[in-house]
Protein backbone atom coordinates (compact mmCIF):
# COMPACT_ATOMS: atom_id res chain seq x y z
CA UNK A 1 0.00 0.00 0.00
CA UNK A 2 2.50 2.66 0.77
CA UNK A 3 4.87 1.76 -2.18
CA UNK A 4 1.76 2.88 -4.41
CA UNK A 5 0.96 5.60 -2.62
CA UNK A 6 4.79 6.63 -3.02
CA UNK A 7 4.49 5.50 -6.96
CA UNK A 8 0.84 7.74 -6.99
CA UNK A 9 2.46 10.77 -5.24
CA UNK A 10 5.10 11.22 -7.60
CA UNK A 11 3.04 10.71 -10.81
CA UNK A 12 -0.35 12.75 -9.48
CA UNK A 13 1.86 16.07 -8.56
CA UNK A 14 5.16 15.89 -9.65
CA UNK A 15 6.27 18.39 -7.22
CA UNK A 16 9.64 19.47 -7.55
CA UNK A 17 12.17 16.89 -8.24
CA UNK A 18 11.07 13.99 -5.76
CA UNK A 19 13.47 10.79 -5.55
CA UNK A 20 13.13 7.15 -4.46
CA UNK A 21 15.06 6.20 -2.07
CA UNK A 22 16.67 3.35 -0.81
CA UNK A 23 17.67 1.59 2.92
CA UNK A 24 20.94 0.77 1.86
CA UNK A 25 23.80 2.76 3.65
CA UNK A 26 26.63 1.89 1.12
CA UNK A 27 28.77 5.05 -0.80
CA UNK A 28 28.43 5.65 -4.18
CA UNK A 29 29.25 8.40 -6.33
CA UNK A 30 30.45 11.47 -4.09
CA UNK A 31 27.38 11.31 -2.11
CA UNK A 32 29.70 13.09 0.68
CA UNK A 33 28.35 13.27 3.91
CA UNK A 34 24.45 11.98 2.99
CA UNK A 35 27.66 10.78 3.59
CA UNK A 36 29.89 13.64 4.59
CA UNK A 37 29.75 16.72 1.94
CA UNK A 38 26.30 17.55 1.72
CA UNK A 39 25.18 20.59 -1.01
CA UNK A 40 21.89 22.05 -2.08
CA UNK A 41 19.38 20.34 -3.92
CA UNK A 42 16.22 21.26 -5.92
CA UNK A 43 12.20 19.80 -5.84
CA UNK A 44 12.87 15.85 -5.93
CA UNK A 45 11.62 13.58 -3.66
CA UNK A 46 13.28 10.44 -1.74
CA UNK A 47 11.69 6.60 -0.65
CA UNK A 48 13.62 4.56 1.77
CA UNK A 49 13.13 1.26 0.05
CA UNK A 50 10.88 -0.61 -2.95
CA UNK A 51 9.49 -2.62 0.27
CA UNK A 52 6.19 -1.86 1.18
CA UNK A 53 6.98 -2.33 4.98
CA UNK A 54 6.13 0.18 7.83
CA UNK A 55 2.53 1.74 7.73
CA UNK A 56 4.44 5.72 8.00
CA UNK A 57 4.88 7.59 5.14
CA UNK A 58 7.67 10.13 5.66
CA UNK A 59 8.41 13.01 3.88
CA UNK A 60 11.18 15.33 3.97
CA UNK A 61 10.32 19.09 2.29
CA UNK A 62 12.38 22.63 3.28
CA UNK A 63 8.80 24.52 2.76
CA UNK A 64 5.15 24.05 2.49
CA UNK A 65 4.47 23.74 -1.18
CA UNK A 66 4.96 20.26 -2.11
CA UNK A 67 2.73 19.86 0.86
CA UNK A 68 -0.03 22.02 -0.13
CA UNK A 69 -0.68 19.85 -3.23
CA UNK A 70 -0.51 16.80 -1.76
CA UNK A 71 -3.04 18.05 1.04
CA UNK A 72 -5.14 20.08 -1.78
CA UNK A 73 -5.31 17.19 -4.44
CA UNK A 74 -4.19 13.71 -3.86
CA UNK A 75 -7.34 11.70 -3.34
CA UNK A 76 -8.83 10.53 -0.12
CA UNK A 77 -5.93 12.69 1.73
CA UNK A 78 -7.39 13.51 5.73
CA UNK A 79 -5.34 16.24 7.30
CA UNK A 80 -4.65 15.24 10.58
CA UNK A 81 -2.90 18.27 12.13
CA UNK A 82 -0.10 20.32 10.11
CA UNK A 83 2.96 17.80 10.19
CA UNK A 84 0.53 14.56 9.66
CA UNK A 85 -2.15 13.42 7.80
CA UNK A 86 -4.04 9.94 6.78
CA UNK A 87 -4.13 8.00 3.55
CA UNK A 88 -6.07 4.96 4.11
CA UNK A 89 -4.55 3.38 6.72
CA UNK A 90 -0.95 4.66 5.75
CA UNK A 91 -0.19 7.71 8.38
CA UNK A 92 1.60 10.50 6.82
CA UNK A 93 4.70 12.84 8.86
CA UNK A 94 6.00 15.43 6.73
CA UNK A 95 9.51 16.76 8.06
CA UNK A 96 9.60 20.41 7.18
CA UNK A 97 13.51 22.00 7.62
CA UNK A 98 14.00 25.49 6.43
CA UNK A 99 16.71 26.22 3.74
CA UNK A 100 18.43 28.64 6.19
CA UNK A 101 22.16 27.90 6.91
CA UNK A 102 21.81 24.36 4.71
CA UNK A 103 19.53 23.56 7.52
CA UNK A 104 17.14 21.17 5.56
CA UNK A 105 20.56 19.09 3.50
CA UNK A 106 21.83 18.93 7.06
CA UNK A 107 19.19 17.02 8.71
CA UNK A 108 18.36 15.00 5.92
CA UNK A 109 21.84 13.93 5.55
CA UNK A 110 22.08 12.76 8.56
CA UNK A 111 19.04 10.83 8.69
CA UNK A 112 20.30 9.07 5.85
CA UNK A 113 22.89 7.77 7.36
CA UNK A 114 20.91 5.77 10.05
CA UNK A 115 18.44 5.00 7.10
CA UNK A 116 19.66 1.64 6.58
CA UNK A 117 19.05 0.71 10.57
CA UNK A 118 16.08 2.50 11.08
CA UNK A 119 12.63 0.69 11.93
CA UNK A 120 10.30 0.85 8.55
CA UNK A 121 7.82 3.43 10.23
CA UNK A 122 11.37 5.58 10.71
CA UNK A 123 12.46 5.50 7.09
CA UNK A 124 12.42 8.47 5.13
CA UNK A 125 10.18 7.87 1.94
CA UNK A 126 10.08 11.06 -0.29
CA UNK A 127 12.37 13.90 -0.04
CA UNK A 128 12.58 16.78 -2.18
CA UNK A 129 15.66 18.33 -3.81
CA UNK A 130 16.76 21.44 -6.11
CA UNK A 131 18.57 20.99 -9.14
CA UNK A 132 21.90 22.45 -7.51
CA UNK A 133 22.79 19.85 -5.59
CA UNK A 134 20.39 17.21 -6.69
CA UNK A 135 23.26 14.86 -7.87
CA UNK A 136 24.27 14.19 -5.02
CA UNK A 137 21.64 12.10 -4.11
CA UNK A 138 20.85 10.66 -7.28
CA UNK A 139 24.52 9.41 -7.50
CA UNK A 140 24.09 7.54 -4.47
CA UNK A 141 22.68 4.07 -2.70
CA UNK A 142 20.21 6.46 -1.00
CA UNK A 143 17.52 6.56 -4.03
CA UNK A 144 15.81 4.10 -6.40
CA UNK A 145 15.23 3.70 -10.17
CA UNK A 146 11.72 5.32 -10.32
CA UNK A 147 10.54 2.17 -12.50
CA UNK A 148 10.91 0.23 -9.65
CA UNK A 149 7.87 1.87 -8.00
CA UNK A 150 6.28 1.04 -11.45
CA UNK A 151 6.57 4.13 -12.89
CA UNK A 152 7.20 4.47 -17.25
CA UNK A 153 8.75 5.93 -19.62
CA UNK A 154 5.20 6.54 -20.56
CA UNK A 155 3.47 8.00 -17.61
CA UNK A 156 6.88 10.98 -17.73
CA UNK A 157 6.87 11.23 -21.70
CA UNK A 158 5.41 14.58 -21.23
CA UNK A 159 7.90 15.60 -19.15
CA UNK A 160 11.08 18.29 -20.70
CA UNK A 161 13.83 15.91 -20.99
CA UNK A 162 15.89 18.62 -18.64
CA UNK A 163 14.16 18.11 -15.69
CA UNK A 164 14.67 14.26 -16.11
CA UNK A 165 18.59 14.53 -16.76
CA UNK A 166 19.03 16.85 -13.42
CA UNK A 167 17.95 13.23 -11.62
CA UNK A 168 19.43 11.03 -14.04
CA UNK A 169 22.45 8.91 -12.06
CA UNK A 170 25.91 8.29 -13.87
CA UNK A 171 24.11 4.93 -15.32
CA UNK A 172 21.94 6.80 -17.11
CA UNK A 173 19.25 5.23 -14.35
CA UNK A 174 16.11 8.12 -13.71
CA UNK A 175 15.66 8.32 -10.09
CA UNK A 176 13.79 11.60 -9.74
CA UNK A 177 10.76 13.26 -11.08
CA UNK A 178 9.67 16.95 -11.49
CA UNK A 179 6.93 19.35 -12.06
CA UNK A 180 7.86 22.50 -11.66
CA UNK A 181 10.86 23.52 -14.48
CA UNK A 182 12.00 27.58 -13.84
CA UNK A 183 13.57 28.75 -17.19
CA UNK A 184 15.31 31.71 -17.87
CA UNK A 185 14.31 34.62 -20.51
CA UNK A 186 16.68 37.28 -21.89
CA UNK A 187 15.31 40.33 -22.98
CA UNK A 188 17.78 42.92 -25.05
CA UNK A 189 18.30 46.22 -26.60
CA UNK A 190 18.81 44.42 -30.54
CA UNK A 191 20.18 48.39 -31.39
CA UNK A 192 22.81 48.02 -28.43
CA UNK A 193 23.59 44.69 -29.22
CA UNK A 194 24.73 45.56 -32.69
CA UNK A 195 26.82 48.15 -31.36
CA UNK A 196 28.62 46.15 -28.59
CA UNK A 197 28.42 42.59 -30.13
CA UNK A 198 28.08 43.31 -33.93
CA UNK A 199 25.16 41.44 -34.31
CA UNK A 200 21.44 41.40 -33.03
CA UNK A 201 20.76 37.62 -34.00
CA UNK A 202 18.96 35.37 -30.72
CA UNK A 203 21.37 32.62 -32.04
CA UNK A 204 24.52 34.63 -32.25
CA UNK A 205 23.55 36.68 -29.16
CA UNK A 206 23.20 33.22 -27.01
CA UNK A 207 26.67 32.53 -27.63
CA UNK A 208 27.42 35.35 -25.76
CA UNK A 209 25.51 34.71 -22.52
CA UNK A 210 26.08 30.52 -22.54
Amino acid sequence: MKKKIVSALLCATMVATMFAGCGSSGDSGDSGDAKKDSSQASGDATVSDSSDDGKVLNIYCWNEEFKSRITDHYPGYEEVDATHGKIGDVEVNWNITPNDDNAYQNNLDTTLLSQADAAADDKIDLFLVEADYALKYVDSDYTMPIKDLGITDDDLSKQYQYTKDIVTDSNGTLKGVSWQGCPGVLFYNREAAKEVLGTDDPDEVQKYVK
